[in-house]
């Protein structure tokens, strides 16, 4: 379930709590506010799927997800979990790639969410060091990517 109306009050302490967004200034933070949305899942559900194109940028607001990865001989190889305050779907849509992994609900959850387009346009706001601390996350979970896509 998308919930469209967000509260302002709401929004901030929840994007102050995103490990990605610590470096922002309060301008970039309130253009994130302004484009973000909320999106409930119960657990058991596939949020993305590897390989496919990135058309939102999602953050953890509560609940646990799985990650995985389909590996060249072992099929698809549980790469990890992520639980509020982690994000995904920032590599393909800045990278413009298809996404690097699946993730899958392990209870029910929050999302933060914002759509590619407006995520890449904020993205372009951000200050040279946020962008700099953005790609270094970037290639640290690419190279992850490569381990288990090579297993």
């Amino acid at each position: 379930m998308i919930i469209n109306h967000l509260n302002p009050i709401e929004i901030m302490p929840i994007i102050d709590s995103i490990m990605l967004f610590t470096s922002l200034d309060e301008h970039e933070k309130d253009l994130i506010a302004s484009r973000c949305h909320f999106l409930d899942l119960p657990a058991d559900t596939k949020v993305i799927e590897q390989g496919e194109i990135a058309d939102t940028f999602h953050a953890i607001v509560y609940g646990r997800v799985i990650i995985s990865i389909k590996s060249q001989s072992q099929g698809w190889v549980r790469a990890g979990m992520m639980s509020a305050g982690n994000v995904f779907g920032e590599i393909a849509i800045i990278k413009n790639i298809p996404r690097i992994a699946r993730v899958t609900t392990y209870t029910s959850c929050r999302f933060l969410t914002i759509n590619s387009h407006d995520f890449l346009e904020i993205y372009h706001y951000f200050s040279a060091k946020a962008r700099d601390n953005i790609q270094l996350i970037i290639a640290k979970r690419l190279e992850q990517s490569k381990y288990y896509t090579n297993l």
